[in-house]
């Protein structure tokens, strides 16, 4: 059976993150900064690229105790070079996610 997998983000609002959410700008318009709300980061299909994704972020796929990622853990845990190079956007926005103390969950599914 494949593998495919979601990374997402739960934490604040903040003018820095606007552009790279789920929906268009726009729809966060009556969203005030400070306000707590979710984002898919990443979504991959493939089972390489899950299983990618599950590495980078420093644990197996199917280790269920890890899939929770908080933020306090991040520069311990993730391996953001290899993030830089497998997943350059998503990185990008994961970084500035984490630099407003969002926490994040890798969610498999196969």
């Amino acid at each position: 059976m494949g593998l495919s997998a979601v990374l997402i983000g739960f934490g604040v609002i903040d003018e820095s993150i606007r552009d790279h959410l789920d929906y268009d700008k726009s729809y966060y318009e009556n969203v005030k900064n400070g306000t707590f709300i979710s984002s898919y980061i990443c979504m991959c299909g493939g089972s390489e690229s899950s299983r990618d994704l599950a590495n980078v972020l420093g644990f197996d796929p199917w280790n269920f105790g890890k899939h929770f990622i908080y933020n306090r853990d991040i520069k311990k845990q993730v391996k953001m070079s290899d993030f830089k190079e497998l997943f350059p956007e998503e990185s990008k926005i994961f970084s500035k996610m984490a630099k407003l103390g969002w926490n994040f969950i890798y969610f498999p599914n196969g």
